[in-house]
């Protein structure tokens, strides 16, 4: 593997390309990455599914389906980092070019694990949102649970939209935690230090994201409600319909916009540091290096 051969091009692109291209990266690497969204997905769609059960669901009035919707949209929202950590260490070794084989994958996710525990899951509240979905008695309207996860959606919200890269700074560059001298590069300045500057590009693009990712989980579920009618003749909003479908369509929108989140990384460090000039002249290097071996 030689530093210029890159899956990607290394260029600058506008949000219009970055989502042509993620539509390119999501048909060639298909199979992978809907194999790593399945591995990340999994336990969260089981907690969901339980965390929401109490929801009545005799009837799914009005209200029911609403409250129902709402959280499990909510949930999928918080838990979206840590399901798609997978997919994230999955791009970062592709784009050179590297195999990525699955044991590779889970070691490098655990070698990162304690770090994208505390920042996704303390510090910008995955885990309270959970403790709070676990507990909630859903048959009590606004408890403070409720509360507790609208007020850590919105916290979230923020923090993605300033700085929605710090997955990928996590997974991918490998800063420690905490500084091991007076000058060490941690993981909270590392982030701090990319996104400077760049936090009102990079909430335009949440925008932008958010839009798309809820138009398509829209289409999606009442595509598959419609496949679902014609199929077997099920017509009406049952639960089904809300427990089985709805996850699916939120989490293949989650699965696109991972991507898409990727490549805003790449182009974020390719304006930033002048990525581009760089891997071209390592490139060189290289190659300079290889003809003089000969």
């Amino acid at each position: 593997m030689f530093i210029d051969q890159t899956e990607i091009s290394i260029r600058e692109r506008g949000k219009r390309e970055l989502f042509d291209l993620a539509l390119h990266v999501a048909r060639r690497h298909f199979a992978p990455l809907c194999t790593a969204l399945l591995l990340g997905v999994a336990p969260f769609v089981a907690f969901n599914a339980w965390a929401l059960s109490d929801i009545p669901s005799d009837r799914y009035d009005g209200d029911s389906r609403f409250q129902y919707v709402t959280y499990m949209t909510l949930l999928v929202f918080i838990q979206t980092p840590l399901a798609t950590s997978l997919m994230t260490i999955y791009l970062g070794q592709v784009l050179f070019r590297t195999q990525a084989m699955p044991r590779q994958l889970v070691r490098e996710l655990a070698r990162s694990a304690a770090q994208l525990l505390w920042y996704q899951g303390v510090v910008r509240g995955g885990f309270f949102v959970l403790l709070a979905a676990a507990f909630n008695d859903w048959n009590d309207r606004n408890t403070f649970a409720e509360f507790v996860i609208w007020s850590v959606a919105l916290w979230a919200l923020v923090a993605r939209g300033v700085r929605p890269y710090l997955n990928e700074v996590i997974l991918l560059e490998r800063n420690p935690r905490r500084p091991t001298g007076a000058t060490a590069m941690t993981t909270a300045r590392r982030n701090a230090a990319l996104h400077a500057g760049f936090g009102g590009d990079s909430f335009v693009q949440l925008i932008g994201a958010g839009i798309l990712g809820s138009m398509a989980a829209l289409s999606i579920w009442l595509t598959l409600c419609y496949l679902r009618a014609e199929f077997f003749n099920a017509i009406q909003t049952d639960r089904a319909t809300l427990t089985v479908l709805l996850p699916i369509a939120l989490w293949l929108a989650v699965w696109f916009l991972a991507i898409v989140r990727f490549l805003g990384y790449l182009d974020l460090r390719i304006r930033r540091e002048g990525w581009e000039v760089e891997l071209s002249i390592r490139a060189e290097a290289a190659a300079l290096a290889r003809s003089t071996a000969y």
